[in-house]
Order: structure tokens, then C-alpha cells, then sequence
């Protein structure tokens, strides 16, 4: 299977498809090129978060593996940078929060990375290569998973309590142990735990098998080499996985099409917001009227450009660190630093007078489809937004309260006028009868 999945990115990778744009065809293409092509071995692939008809999560994953690849490839010698910028690389696209990599020389074991905070002294690393010399398989359990307490042996080296999402993946040579590889999440506040991504299970564990297997791979070609390279060549290596890492970043904070940031990134972004001392911040939960009937008059790829073209609109009513989201298909969200729910109002209802001006994007569908359109009135494109704001001490709490109310305000005034824009304070006796 290994070497099926590694064939089938150098396919991607020889034929230079753009990730986001490859198809279910083209994965068909790209298993007639392995050895035993078969569509359930791409959709093994695409098992990875628990979806097996999910092509577009198979084609995210073969994405970061061909960039994971190739960053390792160009990560020189020196075994700590190479593990250091693979690392980072991994949890800015997986969202886990600790690290460990254990590596053994005459077996003598020596934690080589680590940022779990854990101190790795002798004791705890007997302890755990005592667990994996008796059990020499994978783990993989969470907090929901009814074995997380048949390995309390191994969890109790890290912080058991507060650890989520487990794995740790063991690597033999001539049937000693080698290196072992454990990372986890911790636990999180109920409003940000499902947009945790990390969420291993026994259906994706051979996809982070795989992931780790480059790795240990790389490491084991970076012994054999004996020079290392001069001081240019290590700036240069340097600003190559700068490059790979801001793309990496990029995936897993911001959406393609828009450019704004995603719900990954919006919650990151809340937890730079709460962890500043501020009184409180103000959001707007938005929702598109009328995109529907450009979408299915005038085509899926017109409705893509109208959506960049919004989106463009909400990020240019952003200031200093108010930040623009795409919350998935024509939602959207605008958190403004400020905590003044008037000023807010203020700012986010600028959108209504930018698309009058834009012609409700008439002028832009004219160009694509080259004709002339007659949009009615009641069918151009608008929004209806719910605005409310998060105060307190609290403001993690309070953020999840904070989006109920916005999208209750949202959906009153779908369900009414359409095309307004309230404040959840003004109208919450309405919304509650």
C-alpha cells in the first residue's frame, strides 16, 4: 500500500495538477498508472477524517503529503532542523498541540524532539519503550473511544487528563525498537473542540503511518551523509521551508476560492483575540439572499466569481484586526476588535451600499457570459446579517452564545424581510416568540 500511495503523488506531482482542482477522474488517470489500480485503494486514501466518499478531503490529503515530501527531501542533515521544520509543517495542518519523537542508538533511548512539555527523563522513557517492546503495535484512542483506558500505562507518562486525541506509532528495524513517533491534542473548550482536526482513528491510521514513515525515512538518509552543507546552502534551505511552511499555513487557515480566512482560521484567530486583554470584540454572522438564483441561472463558475467578488467587499470593510471569514457555501462571518455593537453595525452595513455600486455584479456576469442580463429586483443579489458581541471575562465561553445569537438574528430576518442587517439586543423578544 506504501508504495501504491507513493506512486500515485509522483503521478500528481509529475503532472503538476493543482490539488484543489484535481477530480474523481483524474484519481481513476492516477491509479491506472500503479501496479494494481483499483478505486478502492484511492478511497482507502480518502478514508483519512472519517470519509470515504469525500474526494475532496483525499485530494487535500495528497496535497500536504507531496508538499510534506518534498519540505523533508530539502531539510539537509542535520536530523533536529529536519524533525523541528517537519513538525511545525504537520501541526499547522493538523491543529495537534504536542510532538514527541524517541529515536534509540545501542538502545539506549533518546528523545530527540519534544515540545509536549514533558520532561523525557530516563524513568519515562524506559517506561515507554517497556510498553512498546511488549506491545508492538500502533495506538490510536481518544476520550470518546471506549479503550482509552486500556493504555492509562502509556498516557500516564504525558498528562493523561488533559490529553484528547492519541497516537503513537512504533518503528522497528530487525525486529528492535528504532524510533517512535507520538503526537496528541489536548483537550479543548466545547466551542472550538469539533474544528479540532486531528482526530485519528483506525480507518486513517495508515494514512499518518504513511505521513510519518517519509519521515523517519528522511532521517535515516540524513545519517548516511557525511558533509554538511555550507552556511549558504543552509539560508537557502531555510527560505525553501519558509516558502513550503507558508503554504502549509495557508491550507489550513484560509479558503481557496475566497482567500478569506476558514473556520480553521477564524478560530485561531479567536484565540489570539482571548488571549489579549480586551473588554470584547463584536460579530457579524452573514448569509447570502438570492445567490441561489445566480447560481442556477447563470452556472456554478459565475457563482464562484460573485463569491469572490463579496468576499472581496467583507474584507475591505475590515479594519486593523477585524477579520473576514468564509463559514462555509455563502455564509459568512466579521469579527470587529471593536466591543461597540453600534460601530460594528455601522461598518458591516457599508456591504449594502458597495454592491448597489458594484451593480449587484451584473456588469461582471455580462463580461463572463458575454450577453446582456436583466436581473429583477427582487432576484439580485444581497445579504441579511445578524449582529451580537461577546463581553466579560470569559470570552472564550462566550463566543459559542455570541454565533447562536448572530445566526438567530440572521435566520429572523431571512424569515421576514431579507436584506437588513439587526442587532440580536434590538430584536431578541421577536426572535424568542
Amino acid at each position: 500500500m506504501k508504495e501504491d500511495i507513493l506512486s500515485l503523488i509522483s503521478y500528481v506531482e509529475k503532472q503538476r495538477l493543482p490539488m484543489e482542482i484535481v477530480t474523481f477522474e483524474d484519481t481513476k488517470v492516477a491509479t491506472s498508472k500503479l501496479q494494481d489500480p483499483s478505486l478502492p485503494m484511492i478511497l482507502e486514501v480518502a478514508r483519512f477524517d472519517g470519509t470515504l466518499n469525500d474526494i475532496k478531503t483525499m485530494n487535500e490529503n495528497l496535497d500536504f503529503l507531496c508538499t510534506w515530501k518534498r519540505l523533508i527531501n530539502n531539510s539537509g542533515t542535520n536530523t533536529y532542523l529536519l524533525v523541528e521544520s517537519a513538525v511545525k509543517s504537520f501541526k499547522n495542518n493538523f491543529g495537534v498541540d504536542s510532538f514527541v519523537m524517541i529515536s534509540y542508538t545501542c538502545n539506549d533511548a533518546e528523545a530527540i524532539y519534544n515540545d509536549s512539555g514533558v520532561y523525557m527523563d530516563k524513568n519515562k522513557l524506559d517506561a515507554i519503550t517497556e510498553y512498546f517492546t511488549m506491545h508492538p503495535l500502533e495506538v490510536v484512542t481518544s476520550k470518546l473511544e471506549k479503550n482509552y483506558a486500556s493504555f492509562s500505562e502509556l498516557l500516564s507518562v504525558f498528562d493523561e487528563k488533559r490529553i484528547f486525541n492519541f497516537l503513537a506509532i512504533p518503528y522497528f528495524k530487525n525486529d528492535v525498537l528504532d524510533k517512535i513517533i507520538i503526537t496528541y491534542s489536548i483537550m479543548r473548550n466545547a466551542w472550538n473542540r469539533q474544528e479540532n482536526k486531528f482526530l485519528v482513528s483506525e480507518d486513517n491510521l495508515q494514512y499518518f503511518t504513511l505521513v510519518f514513515s517519509t519521515l523517519v525515512d528522511a532521517i535515516e538518509r540524513a545519517k548516511d551523509k557525511i558533509e554538511i552543507e555550507q552556511k549558504e546552502n543552509i539560508e537557502q534551505m531555510n527560505k525553501q521551508l519558509s516558502g513550503l511552511n507558508e503554504k502549509l499555513v495557508s491550507i489550513a487557515n484560509f479558503d481557496k476560492l475566497t482567500g478569506l480566512y476558514n473556520r480553521q482560521g477564524f478560530y485561531d484567530k479567536i484565540e489570539e483575540y482571548t488571549n489579549e486583554n480586551r473588554k470584547g470584540f463584536c460579530l457579524a454572522y452573514i448569509d447570502l439572499d438570492d445567490f441561489k438564483y445566480y447560481n442556477d441561472n447563470f452556472g456554478h463558475d459565475v457563482g464562484d466569481v460573485v463569491l469572490c467578488e463579496i468576499a472581496t467587499l467583507f474584507k475591505n470593510i475590515c479594519e486593523d484586526k477585524d477579520i473576514a471569514v468564509r463559514y462555509g457555501g455563502d455564509e459568512f462571518l466579521i469579527l470587529f476588535e471593536t466591543y461597540n455593537i453600534r460601530e460594528a453595525k455601522e461598518k458591516v452595513e457599508r456591504v449594502y451600499a458597495e454592491i448597489k455600486k458594484k451593480n449587484f455584479f451584473i456588469d461582471t456576469i455580462c463580461e463572463i457570459l458575454k450577453k446582456k442580463l436583466n436581473i429583477p429586483d427582487e432576484s439580485k443579489i444581497s445579504c441579511s446579517i445578524g449582529i451580537s458581541n461577546v463581553e466579560g471575562r470569559n470570552l472564550r465561553e462566550g463566543i459559542t452564545d455570541a454565533i447562536k445569537k448572530a445566526d438567530d438574528t440572521l435566520y429572523y430576518i431571512k424569515r421576514t424581510t431579507k436584506r437588513k442587517c439587526e442587532i440580536w439586543d434590538d430584536i431578541k423578544e421577536k426572535v424568542k416568540a
